[in-house]
Parts: structure tokens; sequence; C-alpha cells
């Protein structure tokens, strides 16, 4: 009701309560680390559907991608194969809705765009890819795993792209090069595009 009200689509599933336990409670853990207070009508929630006991706990990125990435075909995993996942990467038509918010919005990311100056958008893309967002991987590695475990939730009938997604978040934890990764070539060129739109180029 509130997204509605605030005039956002906003893909939804429904999720299991072990799912939103885990969610809430890292949620909870990020929100202390950053000084913050819960959002605002947590506490109703939590006495509503009986999440009086929620305690901050992180989740532990490494054993949350392993859990993942076990229940992948290991036909998936060869090497061929797992090049070419990661290479069509931005062909998931099921991510095309979340991913529309994936880009990097900061002051370092524009003087960098900036500087790049009247690059063609593939050659700046790449700079981008080489420079920014290789050194943001980490954090970009946590948001597909996260997101891959939210698909995860879905039925299996929906086969939605969490195996695609996990294999994305190993290759950007286990450093792979992100020029090899259409995913973040896209989230490169809609950042360049985000930019071009604020008027900052």
């Amino acid at each position: 009701m509130s997204l509605a009200a605030a005039g956002m689509e906003t893909p939804t599933l429904a999720v299991s309560r072990s799912y939103l336990d885990r969610i809430v409670a890292h949620e909870l853990a990020l929100s202390i680390e950053k000084r913050e207070a819960p959002p605002f009508g947590l506490l109703q929630v939590a006495e509503t559907i009986g999440g009086a006991d929620w305690q901050p706990a992180r989740m532990a990125f490494g054993e949350t991608l392993a859990g993942l990435i076990a229940e992948v075909p290991k036909a998936m995993c060869e090497p061929a194969t797992l090049a070419s996942v990661l290479r069509k990467s931005n062909e998931l038509a099921e991510l095309e809705a979340v991913a529309q918010s994936w880009f990097e919005d900061d002051p370092q990311v524009a003087q960098a765009v900036e500087r790049a100056g009247g690059r063609d958008r593939t050659k700046l893309a790449t700079y981008l890819l080489q420079s920014v967002i290789a050194r943001h991987r980490d954090r970009w590695a946590d948001i597909v795993l996260r997101t891959a475990l939210w698909m995860r939730e879905a039925p299996v009938a929906a086969d939605l792209c969490w195996r695609e997604l996990a294999i994305v978040a190993k290759a950007l934890a286990d450093g792979r090069d992100v020029t090899e990764i259409g995913l973040m070539r896209d989230i490169a060129l809609r950042t360049i595009a985000v930019l071009k739109d604020a008027g900052r180029m």
C-alpha cells in the first residue's frame, strides 16, 4: 500500500517466514552499523506478525553465497557455460524491473564521467567498469547476492534467474574482470544515462 501510494511499481514476491526473519535481522544489523533508527512502523509490524524476537544479525556473505552456489547445476559452472552466463547476464528478462535502479550515483562517479569528456558511451562504460565500478565490486556482489536470495523464494515453476545471479555474485566476489559480465556493463551504461539525464555531463 505504501509503494502504491508513492506511485512506485516494485516487483514483489511472497516469501517464507524464515527468509523474512533473516532479512529483517540483517537490515537491523546494517541500521545499527550506520547508527540509524529502525524503519518507522517496524515495531507495529513485529507485534502484528509475531516478530518480537527479531534481533540484529548480519548475513555472512560467503556462507550465503556458498549455499546458493551449491544449488546451481554443475553444468552451469563449467568454464564455457559460466562465461556465457556472465556475458549474457544483462539479458535476464525477469531482472529488468529490479535492475532499473542499479547504477552508480556518487560524486566520484560524476567526476570520472566528467573527466572522460566526449568518449563514446561504449568506451566510457568500459572505463567506468575498469575504474569506479571495479572498486565497488563488493557492494555490487552483495546487491546481486541478496537479489538472488530473494528470487530463490519464488515458486519453482516461476524459474526465476537466481542461479545466474548467484554466478554473477560469485564472479564479482572472486575478482573476475567486470568487463566480462554483461550485467555490470548494463550498470555502467545506465549510470552514464542517469548522469546525462541529470545534466551532469
